[in-house]
């Protein structure tokens, strides 16, 4: 074992190691970096970057365990600092534990601050309790591009942010692809002009081939709370997605919902994943005063495209509500194969099952009005239907502004649903 503890980089970067390239690896042991401090970037390891491209990195590859607890940097990456043309890999290592390290005044990630990192390949990846106090990006990783591909387990749990990636901030392109499961849950954002989310995605996302993702039980005091994308998205083939009991507070001057807000500002496609379940995601509405569940809002430029779909045997479970407030039409069930689109087969549900229990968990005297909310999803385009079933249930309001039902697919209305067509003149049924 081996263990750097309560060093101090004194007006400079990098507590316990400054570097211009190094490699840790094939260590056997237990390696940890405790109590560093920098009084400028990377608390326990920073990467002097002087524009000579590929060699300026830090790699930690193939060890049995590595621990970054409790380190601190003035500015940017607590626990590791790796910008400008500096590159970050972490792979192939046992267990990788961030706990607890912090950003005391300005820049980004409470543990890591990059801006090329690949985190791939690793069993077990642990971001806990670390914060960023600087009020901008990245409660725990802030980076320009970031692969996070291949791990077992990737869990991102009681970190703190700005307003920008309560745990992870993505300046230009995400990969999340194949990792078995992905957590985010019980992060916190403090106030900032918009957005927070948990995950938070600034151009480009691609997320992939996960076996469960899980965004639970986070707070943001604007925008949404689980996971906002700013970016194009790529959702897809993806196993089960959950967003539950996330909440935000914050004026309706903005778009706001307790799970996820996706503004499209690039192509934009939801599918082909086993389930994605939005439920006991909570709104406080400061404008308003209302308190009412919603799980998703989505915006967005005319542009591009949108596509929300479920495959044969899948399924999108609104139990909480949504609006769409986009304004080219909506595809329901239609995937982009090459340069064509395809009908798919699965069940998109609206339902009210859950609303007067969920609702009550939080507000006990919650009026007519909040009861209705947590209940009316609103899409504001026109929307088509291509295959599958659009089903609203058990006392949910889905209100449209126009539906066409293509050949082969199903409008259903079961238990008291209403679905309300604001624009009678757009809507077909074949």
């Amino acid at each position: 074992d081996m263990q750097f503890e309560s060093n101090t980089a004194t007006g400079g970067y990098g507590g316990a190691l400054y570097c211009t390239a190094i490699t840790i690896s094939d260590n056997d042991g237990t390696l940890k970096f405790i109590d560093n401090a920098s009084q400028e970037g990377g608390g326990a390891i920073a990467v002097e970057t002087k524009g000579f491209g590929s060699l300026d990195f830090l790699r930690i590859t193939d060890n049995e365990e590595l621990v970054f607890s409790r380190n601190t940097a003035a500015r940017g990456g607590g626990a590791i600092r790796a910008d400008g043309t500096g590159r970050l890999e972490i792979t192939g290592n046992k267990l990788v534990s961030f706990s607890g390290n912090e950003v005391t005044q300005s820049g980004g990630g409470a543990a890591i601050l990059a801006n090329v990192a690949t985190i791939s390949n690793n069993t077990t990846l642990l971001f806990q309790g670390n914060v960023n106090r600087s009020g901008i990006s990245g409660g725990a990783v802030s980076a320009y591009d970031l692969v996070m591909d291949g791990n077992g387990s990737l869990s991102f749990t009681g970190n703190e942010g700005g307003y920008e990636g309560m745990a992870v901030y993505v300046k230009n392109t995400l990969s999340m692809c194949n990792n078995d499961y992905v957590e985010f849950s019980r992060n916190v954002g403090r106030a900032g002009t918009f957005a927070n989310g948990a995950l938070y995605t600034d151009r480009e996302a691609l997320i992939s081939g996960n076996g469960e993702m899980v965004f639970s039980g986070n707070t943001a005091p604007n925008g949404a709370a689980g996971y906002v994308s700013y970016s194009s998205l790529s959702l897809t083939g993806n196993g089960s997605i959950s967003f539950t009991g996330n909440t935000v507070t914050g004026s309706s001057a903005y778009p706001l919902a307790g799970g996820m807000f996706i503004h499209v500002n690039g192509n934009t496609q939801i599918a082909d994943n086993n389930r994605i379940e939005f439920r006991d995601n909570l709104v406080n509405d400061t404008k308003t005063g209302n308190t009412f569940l919603r799980g998703l809002y989505v915006s967005g430029n005319s542009s591009y495209n949108l596509s929300i779909s479920a495959s044969v045997g899948q399924e999108i479970l609104i139990y909480d509500t949504a609006m769409f407030d986009y304004c080219p039409g909506m595809r329901l069930n239609s995937v982009k194969v090459g340069p064509d689109w395809q009908a798919t087969g699965g069940w998109i549900v609206f339902s009210g099952k859950y609303a007067e229990e969920d609702l009550k968990k939080h507000k006990k005297d919650y009026s007519a009005e909040e009861l209705l909310l947590s209940r009316t999803s609103t899409i504001t385009a026109a929307t088509t239907l291509y295959g599958g079933v659009l089903s609203v249930e058990d006392g949910a309001v889905l209100a449209l502004n126009g539906l066409d039902v293509e050949s082969g697919a199903k409008l259903n209305l079961s238990g008291g649903a209403i679905a309300k067509i604001i624009n009678a003149k757009r809507s077909t049924y074949r």
